[in-house]
């Protein structure tokens, strides 16, 4: 009880903090202090309380044994290059700025990925485009909001690239309802002054979001959308989560519907960003690292990540030509990826996360 009474006196630092709630608010979710799957046990006023608590913003599937194994080269990685410095020998950097260089490891972390990527949009223009339209890049951030945010940026440069001719103004098609369009996001901010007097700025245009996954009403909304496409040409980038995450409570969307909804917007020289901050490293339960690969969506960029629980991972937006995009590579994120991906290709696993999900 040392460790929960230690904890119990430190409740004041709550109310230094604005995480999910404002400065001062220190009736949130309180301090965890064991966790074990989805059972976690909470300091909550004072008290103890076990708990079962689905979602979280994490990932379920890669816990206890293994999210052990997937953390343990990062681990050995790590004890090695500490070892080396007590004993004042070379190491590998445990993190080194990109001026100076990148690290090993991120190689192996970008070979994994390449062979994961979700499939890149047909373009029968492609020839005359500039570069190689199977070229694709990764922008690393350290969390997802600016994960997102990093990815609407890498696909306005692509699309002032690819499609010069087009008008200039380009606005950001969100969700209703999304956290994308939220003012309290990252990506919502800038619709909010940056500062006190600074001026405001817009950028977002809500798009219409299916009401069911029924036949008759995927006509409906499909001819909606369409409407929505020819009215509002200012929007040159759409973003969509193949799975909403807690503004629709994991809701996915009908994978037919969704790829042509894509198909109907890369015909109108719209680009597409896919979100899969919630579901992607194979969390969806089909088979594949990205939903978006295994419903064939073909977007022009995909955000990924999730703590994973561990800390050490970090968000990504894959984009192409293709355009991949999650900023200084971190050695350990890299080892772990590594052994994330090389899990996610075990067929036993996904049969697991398809019987969780």
């Amino acid at each position: 009880m040392a460790h929960i009474d230690v904890v119990a006196d430190d409740r004041a630092a709550l109310k230094r903090v604005a995480a999910r709630g404002t400065v001062g608010w220190n009736e949130g979710p309180g301090f965890v202090v064991s966790r074990r799957g989805a059972k976690l046990q909470r300091l909550v006023k004072d008290q103890l309380e076990e708990t079962i608590l689905l979602g979280a913003a994490c990932s379920e599937v890669f816990s206890g044994p293994r999210l052990a194994k997937v953390l343990r080269p990062a681990l050995e990685h790590q004890r090695k290059a500490i070892e080396a410095m007590e004993k004042d020998e070379p190491w590998e950097p445990l993190s080194i700025h990109t001026s100076a260089g990148l690290p090993a490891a991120l190689e192996k972390f970008l070979n994994c990925l390449e062979k994961h990527l979700p499939q890149a949009p047909e373009a029968p223009e492609a020839p005359e485009a500039p570069g190689d339209a199977n070229d694709w890049f990764v922008n690393l951030q350290l969390e997802g909001a600016t994960a997102v945010w990093a990815g609407v940026e890498a696909v306005a440069h692509l699309r002032q690239a690819l499609k010069p001719e087009e008008q200039k103004e380009c606005l950001l098609g969100v969700a209703q309802a999304s956290y994308h369009g939220a003012k309290t996001t990252a990506l919502g901010q800038p619709a909010l002054p940056r500062w006190p007097g600074a001026p405001r700025t817009t950028g977002q245009v809500a798009y219409p979001v299916p009401d069911s996954d029924d036949p008759k009403a995927s006509e409906e909304y499909l001819e909606k959308f369409s409407t929505f496409l020819r009215d509002n040409p200012q929007v040159g980038i759409f973003i969509f989560e193949p799975q909403w995450g807690s503004s629709r409570l994991g809701r996915t969307w009908p994978p037919a519907l969704l790829r042509e909804v894509i198909s109907r917007c890369h015909a109108a020289s719209r680009f597409v960003l896919c979100d899969e901050v919630m579901c992607g490293l194979g969390r969806h339960g089909h088979g594949s690292l990205f939903l978006s690969a295994a419903w064939n969506l073909r977007p022009d960029a995909v955000t990924f990540g999730k703590s994973m629980a561990s800390g050490l991972w970090r968000m990504g937006v894959p984009a192409p030509p293709n355009l991949f995009t999650n900023g200084t590579p971190n050695p350990l994120t890299s080892v772990a990826f590594a052994d994330t991906a090389r899990t996610c290709a075990n067929t036993a696993f996904h049969v697991g996360v398809s019987q969780i999900c």
